[in-house]
């Protein structure tokens, strides 16, 4: 996900309310993720969770909002906890005030590739499979062999780009 651009924000918890015997709402606040996060029914955020054995290693878990409140940056996140708990379940279970962990927004995200500063992708035109690259190809040569994906969503969205 990081690959792709997203953005990592630390979230803090506020407290912790029991919905039912093995469902735990987490309340947290953050004073950037809202900002980024399109506030809609099934948004959803990824959690980097730390591994209950090795605190160097992280799990991703993905998990939707609820009660999202953009103007004071709170939120809540619903828990079901099972056993064998797993690392969301745990660190739910461990999460008290003042606990933080990083969230990456990626998927419920404000998006204009018109605003992107990620080079452009290409695909090779030449070849039945196409093959990626990276390498940004603006400006392509006039007869440049790559077909570039960056020309045609410009486009597609009218950017005044050059």
């Amino acid at each position: 996900m990081r690959a792709y651009g997203a953005r990592d924000h630390q979230v803090t918890v506020t407290g912790t309310e029991w919905l039912a015997p093995h469902f735990l709402r987490v309340w947290m606040t953050s004073p950037t993720l809202l900002h980024d996060v399109v506030v809609a029914p099934a948004a959803y955020v990824r959690f980097w969770m730390p591994d209950p054995d090795d605190p160097d290693v992280e799990h991703q878990r993905g998990y939707t909002l609820s009660e999202a409140d953009p103007a004071t940056g709170t939120f809540a996140v619903d828990f079901v906890l099972h056993e064998p708990a797993g690392p969301g379940s745990l660190w739910a279970r461990r999460a008290e005030p003042g606990t933080t962990v990083q969230v990456t927004p990626l998927g419920s995200t404000r998006f204009d590739p018109r605003q992107s500063r990620r080079p452009a992708t290409c695909w090779s035109a030449t070849r039945p499979r196409s093959r990626r690259s990276t390498a940004s190809c603006e400006p392509c040569p006039p007869r440049c062999r790559w077909s570039c994906m960056w020309r045609s969503i410009r486009r597609r969205i009218g950017s005044s780009r050059s």
